[in-house]
Formats: C-alpha cells, sequence, structure tokens
C-alpha cells in the first residue's frame, strides 16, 4: 500500500524529503478533487491532507471516507496542527 499526501508547498515538501509523494494543492477544493482520484487508486493506502487545505473540505472529506471505507480498507487523515507558513518542530 502507498501513502500520499495532499496539501500546502511545505507540507508536501517536508514529507518528500522523508520519501512520501504527494501532491501540492492551492485550494481545498483542487485537493479534494487530487484526494478523490488517490481513493479510486487500489494501491493507495493512506493520504494525508495538510490542516489548512482539510478544514474548509472536512465534511466532503467525512463522507468520502465513510464511502470508501466500505470499499476496501484506505484511510485520509487530516493533519493535526499543520499550518501553511509554520515548520516542523
Amino acid at each position: 500500500m502507498k501513502i500520499f499526501t495532499v496539501g500546502s508547498k511545505s507540507f508536501v515538501t517536508s514529507f518528500q524529503l522523508a520519501g512520501v509523494p504527494g501532491i501540492i494543492s492551492e485550494t481545498p477544493q483542487s485537493a479534494f478533487d487530487e484526494i478523490k482520484k488517490l481513493t479510486d487508486d487500489s494501491d493507495v493506502g493512506l493520504i494525508l491532507v495538510s490542516d489548512d487545505i482539510s478544514e474548509p473540505i472536512n465534511d466532503k472529506l467525512t463522507l468520502l471516507r465513510a464511502e470508501r471505507d466500505t470499499l476496501r480498507p484506505q484511510s485520509v487523515i487530516r493533519g493535526t496542527g499543520w499550518r501553511a507558513g509554520t515548520t516542523l518542530p
């Protein structure tokens, strides 16, 4: 199973340094569209989304998780405390 990140440039780049691929999204809606594409890929098991992107689409993500959980194991996880422009501890 693959892991992907979706979110701001700094969020995605930080995970790329650790070898986790990602998609940089400037808006919550574009991120949601990318997340939907990733959930259609049976090889993707975990999608990490930055807080600043996930907050406005949280309800949509919840519905997507409920819909997809009945099909196969897969998780879309909202980041905790990560905001664009912040640095890693």
